[in-house]
């Protein structure tokens, strides 16, 4: 924890090379459990929707990279990412996308990865990124860096307090976004945080 105040204090004083220190440190702080499913409570809207949808679930990020997002309410289904395809299954029915026939979604998977494994190199990549810090909180600003990916995702907000990522949303043009609430169990504090 201390570790975090300290980039947080430097990133109020910082000139634009400290602040891309600041920030390359807080992404590689990010410790997302793996192999651990993590509750979630997304809203979901798009143009073809009257109101907000909200869904149920867990995402569980495996040792491998592998991202699983079971849906359990207001429908089940499954969608996995991993291996260079995206696999929905829903009911009996089951659709597999080859990320590497499309580049926008390689792109988004590549960043989201990177966000979840903190690996700065692949966020800053893929993405401009601006951070805010009030507190123990902060919050990171993505933008795509090429155009054509800008087409696909206009933005990505992620929250969190020291290296948990609490809350995610994804903005794919105008009401076109989700919002992703993760309920993380208790932590307890360890040296490390200190």
């Amino acid at each position: 924890m201390r570790r975090l105040a300290c980039l947080f204090l430097m990133l109020a004083s910082a000139n634009v090379a400290a602040q891309d220190d600041v920030i390359r440190q807080l992404i590689e702080s990010i410790d997302t459990p793996r192999d651990t499913p993590i509750p979630y409570t997304e809203v979901r809207m798009n143009p073809l929707l009257e109101a907000p949808v909200i869904f149920y679930g867990e995402v569980e990020f495996a040792s491998d990279g592998t991202l699983e997002k079971r849906v359990s309410s207001p429908v089940v289904e499954l969608v996995r990412i991993g291996a260079g395809v995206v696999v929905l299954e829903r009911g009996n029915k089951k659709r597999s996308l080859s990320m590497r026939q499309n580049g926008n979604l390689w792109r988004f998977y590549s960043g989201l990865r990177a966000i979840l494994a903190g690996d700065a190199e692949g966020v800053t990549e893929v993405y401009a990124v601006e951070l805010q810090v009030a507190g123990e909180s902060w919050q990171m600003e993505l933008r795509p860096r090429s155009d054509e990916f800008a087409t696909f995702i206009s933005s990505i907000t992620v929250r969190g307090q020291h290296g948990r990522i609490d809350f995610v949303r994804t903005v794919q043009g105008q009401d076109n976004w989700q919002e992703t609430s993760f309920r993380h169990p208790d932590r307890t504090t360890t040296e490390a945080d200190q």
